[in-house]
C-alpha cells in the first residue's frame, strides 16, 4: 500500500493506493505526471481534511480515450487529406472515432471515419493536429456521462 500527497500548491489531500492498484502502476506515480483518479473521498478524522482512496487509475491519454465520444476536426478547402491519413495513421488502434467537417466558401459537411480510424488520444497526436489545423479546430467531444452515455 502506499499513500501519496497530492499537493497542487492551494491544497492537499492524502491518496491511498493498495498493493494491487500500486504495483500495477508503480511506473506512473512520479512528481509532476498527470493521472486520473476514479476513487471514494472521506474524511479523515486524523488530519481533519480529506482522504481518497482509489479504486482505479489511469494516464490522461488513457483517460481521455476512454470517455471521449469522438474527435471533432474542422479543416477548411486548404486542408489536405493527405496530410490528415499521414498524421492519423500512427494512432490508428485506438477506439476513438474521428469526424472531419469540411467546409468552404460554398458547402459544410461532416464525414465519420470509418473504424480502421479510429484513434489513441495521445498528447503528441493532438499537438501535431493544433499545429497543423490551430487549437480552434480541434475538439475532443466526450460522453455526457462516465458510464458510458
Amino acid at each position: 500500500m502506499a499513500v501519496i500527497t497530492l499537493d497542487d500548491g492551494t491544497a492537499r489531500v492524502d491518496l491511498t493506493v493498495f498493493n494491487e492498484l500500486f504495483e500495477q502502476h508503480r511506473h506512473w506515480l512520479k512528481e509532476d505526471l498527470l493521472l486520473i483518479v476514479e476513487g471514494k473521498v472521506a474524511l479523515d478524522e486524523f488530519t481533519g481534511g480529506l482522504r481518497v482512496t482509489s479504486d482505479k487509475l489511469c494516464e490522461l491519454a488513457t483517460a481521455r480515450s476512454r470517455f471521449a465520444k469522438r474527435m471533432r476536426l474542422e479543416m477548411n478547402g486548404q486542408a489536405n487529406a493527405a496530410k490528415l491519413k499521414e498524421l492519423l495513421a500512427p494512432y490508428c488502434n485506438g477506439s476513438c472515432p474521428v469526424s472531419v467537417v469540411y467546409y468552404n466558401q460554398n458547402a459544410r459537411c461532416e464525414v465519420e471515419l470509418g473504424e480502421a480510424w479510429r484513434v489513441n488520444l495521445k498528447d503528441d497526436l493532438l499537438q501535431l493536429l493544433v499545429a497543423w489545423l490551430s487549437v480552434d479546430n480541434v475538439r475532443i467531444i466526450y460522453r455526457e456521462s462516465a458510464s458510458g452515455g
